[in-house]
């Protein structure tokens, strides 16, 4: 009797330190505010998660401000951000708005990974720096009649570097010089330069400055004033980020006193703000939904109508699915998703499985797939291949296994656990087993089958 009752204790204190192990998350009680319920629970997930991870955030992102990504972070990771219980729901009229206290549980080594993932996948922020230096009078007590390059030899890139932002040299390249260094640039002149620098930098930042001196006759001393404007460009696409003014008056014994002066006070000021809006729009691109460009190659035109409905109907992920380009051969999709493009290739498989999918080329934001369509192999039958996994992440190494098997002509998965795929194949079961078995990157062992075999159970490790 007392050895059972050791046993029952054992095992409920097992079971117990399991339970215990798979709750990872913190819970807190915080408050939310909005215009409706829903609006006022999602504003306290973002309080709860700014409470419970928000110092690893602004560490890991270096973002000083949340507000701009707050609702991307939660986007990102609100299967991770759980409900447990509403303590008070009200309408609050200092406020104006409807008030909630919950109990909310934040999962965050979960967060931390997928932030961190999504970060390394972004890679690390670098700008390259060009700067157009303008200077009058050029004669005159307080006259500057050389090529000013007062801006240039500054300090302001290893400034940007004490901010983490790295910024390699493109003065090289000639044609930034030639086109950004005139008079009158416009924003197609930025994308252009920009885009062809997207493998130097993930960033450029165009500052013209404006030096303007006058003699002031009482004290004997040039006044000069700075009007100093520039533009932040996504290098990959040539989009403006973030538009800048900033002025400043110093006054000197000469005018490279004065401006010398300016710079030493507007320097840091200046190559802060950069770095923080650099910091700030890489979160934004990395948390952010983006278009993932794919490429069917077709085997018949007839194919185009059909692949198109496929992806429509089946990638509930995207939150849109536009016809980018089409010919008798081929078709492009744009998906808006927040998929990586190796994500939106496992789906593909899964939802368009039927045309016998093989991936030719891959991106961060473009695939090409070959569509090899039903293979006309004579009969052919229904197969059922259960795989009981020792570990999940083996269904990848199953699925590739199939879907690049010249002698099945369609799969698609029908569930998870098991790992279940439905195949047609004009193989003989014995062949198909015999194919399976000799695939690489899991071994695969019969643990059962049907008697008319249409089933078949592997043991997959």
């Amino acid at each position: 009797m007392n050895k059972f009752k050791f046993i029952v204790t054992l095992f409920v204190l097992i079971f117990s330190v399991l339970i215990y192990a798979k709750s990872t998350g913190t819970v807190v009680t915080v408050e939310g505010y909005g215009m409706n319920k829903q609006q006022a629970l999602d504003d306290a997930y973002r309080r709860a998660i700014e409470e419970v991870i928000g110092t690893w955030i602004k560490a890991k992102t270096k973002v000083e401000n949340m507000t701009p990504i707050e609702d991307l972070v939660l986007s990102r990771v609100s299967g991770y951000v759980k409900l447990k219980k509403i303590v008070e729901y009200e309408y609050d009229e200092d406020m104006e708005s409807y008030k909630i206290v919950a109990e909310v549980e934040v999962i965050e080594t979960d967060i931390k990974d997928v932030i961190s993932d999504l970060l390394k996948e972004a890679g690390s922020p670098s700008v390259g720096v060009i700067i157009k230096e303008e200077f009058s009078p050029k004669e005159g007590k307080c006259g500057y009649n050389l090529d000013p390059m007062f801006l240039a030899s500054s300090g302001f890139n290893e400034k940007l570097s004490e901010e983490g932002i790295t910024t390699p040299d493109i003065s090289t390249l000639n044609e930034y010089n030639e086109t950004l260094k005139k008079s009158g640039v416009s924003n197609k002149d930025l994308v252009k330069v920009s885009q062809a620098a997207a493998n130097v930098a993930s960033y450029i930042l165009y500052m013209k400055a404006n030096y303007y001196a006058r003699h002031v006759e009482e004290y004997d001393m040039c006044s000069v004033r700075l009007n100093l404007e520039g533009k932040l460009v996504r290098a990959d696409t040539g989009e403006v980020v973030k538009a800048y003014a900033f002025s400043e008056v110093m006054a000197g014994g000469t005018p490279e006193a004065a401006i010398n002066r300016i710079l030493k006070k507007i320097i840091p000021k200046v190559a802060s703000k950069v770095a923080q809006d650099i910091y700030t729009d890489r979160v934004v691109k990395a948390l952010s939904e983006r278009n993932i460009k794919v490429r069917f190659d077709l085997p018949s035109p007839e194919y185009m109508g059909k692949i198109k409905e496929c992806v429509v109907d089946g990638y509930v992920d995207a939150k849109k699915v536009t016809v980018e380009n089409k010919m008798g051969n081929y078709i492009i999709l744009s998906l808006l998703t927040m998929d990586k493009t190796d994500e939106v290739w496992e789906k593909l498989k899964d939802i368009c499985g039927d045309f016998n999918l093989k991936l030719i080329a891959q991106s961060s934001n473009f695939l090409e797939i070959e569509v090899k369509g039903i293979l006309d192999t004579g009969e052919t039958k229904t197969v059922v291949l259960k795989f009981d996994l020792k570990k999940f992440s083996l269904s990848k190494a199953v699925k590739n296994c199939i879907s690049n098997a010249a002698n099945i002509n369609s799969f698609k998965r029908i569930s998870y656990k098991p790992y279940t795929l439905k195949v047609e194949t004009p193989l003989e079961i014995e062949d198909l087993i015999d194919m399976i078995v000799s695939c690489e990157g899991f071994e695969a062992e019969v643990e059962d089958i049907a008697e008319d075999g249409s089933w078949v159970l592997f043991s997959v490790k």
